[in-house]
């Protein structure tokens, strides 16, 4: 280990009063080079610190950090309050969150996303964490926010990640069938020669559209930025 290294974990383990070989131990276990550890407490964890008077989290931090180790330290450090606001938010909303199960699940999106190469992740990575966070909702079975995670990590769950610049997302309206709805419609197909299948469920999915301004302030304004044919009708995209 050179000087340099050495002289920057002892002051740093002076300023965090963390053991410096617990520093060393951290970025061995992230193959992260020590120095990358000395810059992110000096740019991000002790400013952190001594804004909030508390110490973050900084095992939390290093694994983020060492997922892109190339990455710009002042551009890191713009990608963070997007992520800690995250998880106060999902801390909030699930109950499945404690034990640092939650933050384990955005670190593994995180990598997820930023595996993908682009140089600023922060709107795909809240494109996906808004998308996550509704799809239990609209979906059956027993899907959470973790659970899907998992699967887009591992290439079970499709996302349009790579549709032109990467921030469309498809946008789906949720139609519910009444018990009188299915009759009437039985009936009128039992009076025609119509053979196709008889949509039996109380709930479906239908896609509206493919928008690049998903947090639009109007539901018009989304509908307006759709992709949209040559004859200016939204263009549908199959997705399943």
């Amino acid at each position: 280990m050179s000087k340099a290294t050495s002289d920057g974990l002892a002051r740093v383990q002076s300023e965090s009063r963390i053991p410096a070989s617990t520093w060393r131990e951290w970025c061995n276990r992230l193959e992260l080079d020590p120095l990358l550890a000395v810059e992110v407490w000096d740019e991000v964890c002790n400013p952190m610190r001594t804004a909030s008077g508390q110490a973050p989290d900084l095992t939390f931090i290093l694994q983020l950090r060492a997922t892109r180790p190339d990455h710009y330290i002042d551009d890191f450090r713009d990608e963070l309050p997007s992520i800690f606001l995250t998880a106060k938010l999902l801390d909030a909303l699930e109950e499945d969150f404690a034990g640092g199960r939650g933050k384990a699940a955005l670190l593994r999106l995180y990598r997820h996303v930023a595996g993908k190469g682009d140089d600023v992740v922060t709107r795909p990575f809240l494109v996906h964490v808004g998308c996550l966070l509704l799809l239990p909702h609209v979906l059956p079975g027993e899907f959470t926010f973790r659970r899907l995670v998992r699967s887009i990590a591992d290439g079970k769950l499709l996302f349009i990640e790579d549709y032109e610049d990467g921030n469309h997302i498809d946008v789906f309206e949720l139609h519910k069938n009444e018990k009188q709805q299915m009759h009437a419609r039985a009936k009128d197909r039992a009076c025609t020669s119509d053979k196709g299948e008889l949509q039996t469920g109380s709930s479906y999915l239908t896609s509206l559209g493919r928008t690049n301004k998903p947090f639009a302030q109007t539901e018009a304004e989304i509908k307006n930025a759709f992709v949209r044919t040559d004859e200016g009708d939204p263009m549908v995209f199959p997705i399943f």
